[in-house]
């Protein structure tokens, strides 16, 4: 019926958006954990954040330097994980909520009566 295929089509809206989200924003999320692991390993080694050495200073110049090197497949490493995760959260959240959504309606509508609206405006 109209739920079920309801249902789905928000399932559906809700992995699409997600998997545009990743698209756009994985090569951030890329310099995110280099530079991330570029801190962690100056640590280790006793040196200062942000030492003159430092591969990765920020997020532009990283995205710059993670191009040129390594082109969009260096941007884009690990992104299938990404997607296969992001698109089953979002997907279930937007179909959850939806189902949510139509089962309180329906309440709505068994306690009030049909025909009439939980909502009345006044003129």
């Amino acid at each position: 019926g109209r739920s079920r295929r309801g249902a789905m089509e928000d399932f559906v809206a809700g992995g699409g958006a997600a998997l545009a989200a990743i698209t756009i924003m994985h090569p951030v999320d890329v310099v995110k954990s280099r530079l991330q692991m570029q801190g962690e390993q100056a640590a280790r080694a006793g040196q200062r954040p942000g030492a003159s050495s430092a591969a990765y200073r920020g997020v532009f110049s990283s995205l710059r330097a993670i191009a040129s090197k390594e082109g969009a497949a260096g941007l884009y490493r690990g992104i299938v994980p990404a997607y296969a995760l992001q698109f089953a959260v979002t997907a279930t959240r937007f179909g959850v909520y939806a189902a949510a959504k139509r089962v309180a309606a329906q309440h709505d509508e068994a306690q009030s009566g049909p025909g009439t609206s939980s909502t009345s405006s006044t003129s």
